[in-house]
């Protein structure tokens, strides 16, 4: 953490803790969130075997103390690796443990307004341990699941990526959305299909919405402060908003930039701001009014 005021390091700490370089699992940290109350800081990321190996063991997600840097508590579920299925892709004297991990990599997190809730979005695998991407929430103060949404019912080895690219919650916790996308096999390179944005209930666990418009991979989603409605944004050059409660599709605004990598709402839920970069000159920042019903 760094002084706004000084720009000097209040706070180091590793998220992935210590680790053997020459058999452990190399750490990758890919997505932050503070607590609204700023007390906690969560982690999520990935871990793949050095020496170019890669898929193993899967995402880790940590809460922090932001104070002192201190791990709370290390969401997941803990699996015993098949090391049947692992020798291959680690060197023979690799120490294989228990792990607590979600699925292959956490893309996105993210608390409730409350803070009561978090929320984990993650990439699928298709490897040699195929598994879809899922969304993880979990109560906040102890670290207890309460729902696990999974975004394909299977996943073929060496076929596509089901992935989960952003995740937002509603302000009144009833609602969880997620940014679902399809990659297809092939290696690196490999083009992106257009992302949907599903929205679950989580009291129940069904399917409320699946939002379909897109013509290509969505970075952000994120609910209005006042639940009316959800924003989405990526690499097809649209901001669309959605109504929350019905689905349906309000406005779909241009922003001619090569990827939009952030969409938020005014407070108020008045406003709508979406940040993107442009290779040809410096990013840019648009500004809309939302619609009032």
């Amino acid at each position: 953490m760094i002084s706004a005021k000084s720009g000097k390091s209040l706070l180091d700490f590793d998220a992935a803790g210590d680790f053997d370089t020459t058999n452990s699992f190399a750490p990758n940290i890919r997505a932050l969130a503070f607590s609204p109350d700023g007390k906690h800081l969560v982690t999520g990321g990935s871990a793949a075997v050095v020496g170019g190996r890669h898929g193993l063991p899967g995402g880790v997600v940590g809460i922090w103390d932001a104070k002192i840097g201190k791990q709370l508590r290390h969401l997941g579920e803990v699996k015993e690796w098949d090391k049947n299925r692992i020798d291959k892709f680690i060197p023979p004297d690799a120490k294989v443990i228990p792990a607590v991990s979600t699925s292959a990599g956490v893309s996105s997190v993210t608390f409730s307004a409350d803070g009561k809730l978090l929320v984990a979005g993650t990439y699928g695998a298709t490897s040699e341990l195929p598994e879809a991407g899922e969304v993880w929430i979990w109560n906040a103060a102890d670290g207890k699941l309460v729902r696990k949404f999974t975004v394909a019912e299977k996943v073929e080895a060496r076929g596509p990526d089901y992935r989960v690219s952003a995740v937002a919650l509603s302000s009144n916790n009833k609602l969880v959305a997620a940014a679902v996308g399809i990659v297809p096999a092939g290696g690196p390179g490999r083009a992106e299909h257009p992302t949907e944005v599903r929205v679950w209930g989580i009291s129940s666990g069904d399917v409320v919405h699946t939002l379909r418009g897109h013509k290509g991979w969505v970075t952000q989603v994120v609910f209005s402060p006042d639940g009316k409605w959800l924003a989405s944004a990526g690499r097809d050059k649209v901001v669309r908003l959605w109504n929350a409660r019905t689905g349906k599709e309000v406005i779909a605004m241009p922003f001619d930039v090569p990827q939009i990598n952030v969409v938020a709402f005014s407070p108020d839920s008045r406003l709508l701001a979406a940040g993107g970069g442009n290779g040809n000159k410096s990013g840019e920042v648009k500004v809309w009014v939302v619609p009032q019903e």
